[in-house]
């Protein structure tokens, strides 16, 4: 009878215990129990939702500011200002409420001293402007900044406006020209001293802007 030799060396002991081990891997971890991961999913926040929470929060901040406005006058103006934010970027709901604020305290009929008019003080510079791309555009329609629905639709498409040609999605930059133009933001773009009322203008829309944040932070 033949006997065969098997010559063992290193090699061959190493990947023997390298199948072994792999081998015992698989079985423990075959018996192990099924371990279940649970994923936290937000529920889906609907167009409903997000308006009657922009409506409650706009609301909420109108009679802070101005608790002697009507409850039915604050409720249609809540509703008009958060219906139309939602043609804009999100970011601009808060800073309109806080230019709201500072231009008129939510007065609809408030008269500037340069002919600005209505919730956003809107002068007849913005007026033209818009005119002048609404030419160019068959999808706008007219608007008059003394009407308050179209004061409301024109101050967010300005500060949109804005922000697209001037502000470089800055929102700073495009606070300070809606107050004082293109040379109060370009001095703020160069670290220059700008005049007094845009500086002031600037510090108050921007500390209403967080106030409007929290007020709908805290509506939700």
């Amino acid at each position: 009878m033949q006997i065969f030799k098997v010559e063992i060396n290193w090699y061959t002991i190493v990947i023997a215990l390298v199948i072994i081990f792999s081998v015992v891997g698989y079985i423990e971890d075959f018996n192990k129990k099924e371990v279940s991961i649970l994923i936290c999913i937000p529920d889906k926040v609907t167009k409903i939702d997000s308006l009657k929470i922009r409506k409650d929060a706009t609301s909420s901040y109108i009679k802070k500011i101005n608790p002697y406005l009507k409850n039915d006058w604050v409720d249609s103006l809540s509703n008009v200002i958060s219906k139309t934010s939602f043609q804009f970027d999100d970011e601009l709901f808060p800073i309109v409420l806080a230019i709201f604020h500072t231009e008129s305290d939510f007065k609809d009929h408030q008269l500037g001293t340069t002919d600005d008019i209505g919730l956003g003080q809107l002068t007849r510079w913005v007026t033209l402007e818009y005119n002048l791309i609404r030419a160019k555009d068959s999808t706008l329609i007219k608007r008059d900044r003394s009407n308050v629905e179209d004061n409301i639709w024109l101050t967010f498409w300005y500060l949109d406006f804005i922000k697209g040609r001037y502000g470089n999605d800055n929102i700073n930059q495009m606070i300070v020209y809606y107050n004082g133009g293109n040379k109060q933001r370009m001095k703020y773009v160069k670290k220059h001293k700008m005049v007094i009322t845009t500086s002031n203008y600037l510090k108050k829309v921007t500390r209403r802007t967080k106030f409007a944040n929290k007020t709908i932070k805290d509506t939700m």
